[in-house]
């Protein structure tokens, strides 16, 4: 690409040497900040037209670089400064053990509650037969009549 304007010219110019230089630096050096400006720079340049592949291809090595000394300069630091982290793990382990048994008991509470429900059920269909047997019997029991046996 052939820019007409010598300004623009000038500070993609400026902008490509801030990237190359950028790239040029440890990634223990960079924030992350200054990784997040390299690619908006980057951004904008292929915006403009600019056939910028491989600053691409370079700039997202230099970010995964980063991203993982961080993640292992963070574990590293840790246990380095003396921080005792099996006990973190064993509450980890406790919690989820104690989710699990919460999650259960909470299924086992609904068993046992439509259970409790099928059984008053029953016993008020056997407390109905029971008023009706109770009928049936005082009827059967009632003194016959004369009419009645003739």
């Amino acid at each position: 690409m052939r820019l007409k304007n010598p300004n623009l010219r000038t500070g993609y110019m400026s902008l490509l040497l801030s990237l190359i230089e950028t790239l040029r630096q440890s990634p223990n050096e960079l924030h992350k900040t200054e990784i997040d400006e390299a690619f908006a720079a980057l951004r904008s340049m292929t915006d403009a037209g600019f056939k910028v592949d491989w600053l691409a291809k370079k700039l997202v090595e230099l970010s995964e670089k980063k991203q993982k000394e961080e993640a292992g300069g963070t574990r590293i630091s840790m246990t380095d400064a003396g921080f005792k982290v099996d006990w973190l793990a064993k509450k980890l382990v406790e919690l989820s053990e104690k989710k699990q048994k919460e999650e259960a008991g909470g299924t086992r509470m609904q068993e046992i509650k439509d259970e409790l429900k099928s059984l008053k059920q029953k016993c008020l269909d056997l407390e109905v037969q029971l008023e009706d047997t109770k009928t049936e019997v005082s009827a059967a029991k009632a003194p016959l009549s004369f009419a009645d046996v003739f």
